[in-house]
């Protein structure tokens, strides 16, 4: 229950009182005790507006408690709620969003972009050879790695824009409102601050970028199969690079991707 309707709950309750205290002494009372032979000489109007003034003030006062502990109960309730829907949709390590909610962003996205016919971009990136950060490092620096990708990808981005963890050292970028050069100038950018960000123990490291934009008749499959294929591309192309896959176009490389796209611009650094 909200704090809104508990809140409702608690005044119909007094509503309620108030109701039936002026019923009984204004009604019901020299109805219902002639019958039964008892009662007392009726009262006058003033008498009557004392006895339901205080019905409702010791009523008032007796739901104190309960309003007061509910109160405190529901906002519990509440924040317990919000952490709940927070870890349900977080990435543990990093802070963004999970796979499962960066795909619900994905389609809103979709919806938003064939209700209004608008274009937005998917920027799939990996961290190149992050194996070899846990090999050599260790997984707790390879964690603190991603963590601070995490921070520099979240700097670079817009407000109205969405990035979450895709999987492993894989992240997934969405740029409302963006064409395909928009996305591809987006992804330089993020090339460019990894390439220059000091991850601590484990130094610098580089990135991959596949990036498309939405088309007509797309949906989250070829949307996320068009930027896996640009990633891909990258990561054959020499890795630090960004690739690009138009709508309706072919990458080149893995022969299993071919349906994905037909033309790959490339950007290398």
């Amino acid at each position: 229950m909200s704090l809104r309707n508990f809140y409702l709950s608690i005044l119909t309750v007094l509503v309620s009182i108030a109701a039936l205290s002026l019923a009984w002494e204004f009604w019901l009372e020299d109805i219902v005790l002639p019958v039964v032979g008892v009662g007392d000489e009726p009262e006058d109007d003033a008498e009557r507006w004392e006895y339901v003034m205080t019905t409702v003030a010791f009523s008032a006062l007796a739901l104190i408690g309960p309003l007061v502990v509910g109160t405190r109960i529901i906002r519990r309730d509440q924040a317990l709620q919000e952490v709940v829907t927070r870890l349900s949709q977080e990435d543990y390590l990093t802070g963004l969003a999970n796979r499962r909610r960066i795909t619900q962003l994905l389609e809103h996205e979709v919806r938003r972009a064939r209700r209004y016919h608008t274009s937005f971009t998917v920027i799939l990136m990996d961290v190149d050879h992050f194996k070899e950060i846990n090999d050599r490092f260790g997984h707790q620096a390879g964690d603190t790695a991603l963590r601070k990708i995490a921070g520099v990808i979240k700097t670079a981005l817009r407000a109205p824009d969405s990035v979450g963890r895709w999987g492993g050292e894989e992240f997934l970028i969405i740029s409302t409102e963006t064409d395909i050069d928009g996305g591809l100038s987006l992804a330089e950018k993020l090339r460019s601050r990894i390439e220059s960000a000091d991850l601590g123990e484990t130094g610098h490291r580089t990135a991959s970028f596949g990036v498309t934009a939405f088309g007509e008749g797309d949906d989250i499959g070829t949307i996320i199969g068009r930027a896996d294929a640009g990633l891909y591309a990258a990561k054959h192309g020499g890795r630090n690079r960004v690739e690009k896959v138009v709508a309706g176009a072919k990458a080149a490389g893995d022969p299993s991707r071919r349906d994905q796209a037909t033309t790959v611009s490339q950007r290398r650094p």
